[in-house]
């Protein structure tokens, strides 16, 4: 992975010089931050826990889903995404949920400015894996952080903290318990609400990905490819007898 640092971090400085340059990409809006206290310490946890259980069964419902149908979409593909989104949309027309469609930005904003219901975050990530797990690719990233963000104020709201920066917390540490990543969703956190952010992420994001499954939407974390590669280099080493 590392051997390839370079070109990755090549890539993502040309992107984000085209899209500044052509004025293109979303836009995240900040959150007030509160004082770091005993309080706010234990409320971060709080949302880093519940990301964790949340973060844990969203990355392990579309697993399974994924699998269930991997066969079927062998054999007939374009049928299998067909079905799909006429489910999708069967879904969406009849339970009126046309919020909930597309990346999300609109929750995430939603949910940044206080505003959630406390069932949201579940209809957000009911749909995404219904449309995932059925076969259509890409906007993994963007849904998880409408999840995590609605989860996040839902929490805010339900202890008494401030929505929006519960909002902020629950945004970065779903994304790290699903996608098995703390490292990027703390830096992307911190670069997102500022770096005075830093402290408040760092206990959320930790207890999101202690917490939780250590397989997500891209596959499996570092703790498990770190005990994969010890594995095989003990397989690797040469016996006693063999040395003698």
């Amino acid at each position: 992975v590392l051997r390839h640092a370079p070109a990755m971090l090549a890539a993502a400085l040309v992107a984000y010089a085209i899209a500044r340059a052509v004025g293109i990409g979303d836009h995240i809006p900040r959150v007030a931050l509160p004082g770091l206290s005993w309080a706010v310490a234990a409320h971060c946890l709080l949302v880093g826990l519940c990301c964790a259980v949340g973060g844990a069964l969203f990355a392990a419902c579309l697993r399974a889903l994924r699998r269930a149908w991997r066969r079927r979409a062998k054999a007939r593909p374009f049928a299998l995404v067909a079905v799909g989104g006429l489910a999708f949309a069967g879904i969406v027309l009849a339970c009126g949920w046309q919020a909930f469609q597309g990346t999300g930005m609109g929750l995430l904003r939603g949910a940044l400015a206080g505003s959630a219901a406390p069932a949201d975050f579940a209809v957000k990530a009911g749909l995404t894996v219904l449309v995932l797990g059925f076969g259509f690719k890409g906007g993994e990233i963007m849904p998880m952080f409408s999840i995590g963000a609605l989860l996040g104020c839902s929490l805010g709201l339900a202890t008494g903290a401030p929505a929006g920066f519960s909002a902020a917390l629950g945004m970065a540490a779903f994304f790290a318990a699903a996608g098995r990543c703390p490292l990027t969703a703390l830096l992307m956190g911190a670069e997102i609400f500022g770096w005075l952010a830093l402290p408040f992420l760092l206990i959320a994001v930790a207890a999101a990905y202690a917490g939780s499954y250590d397989v997500g939407v891209f596959g499996r974390g570092a703790a498990s490819e770190l005990a994969r590669v010890r594995r095989r280099a003990r397989r690797d080493e040469p016996s006693l007898e063999e040395d003698r």
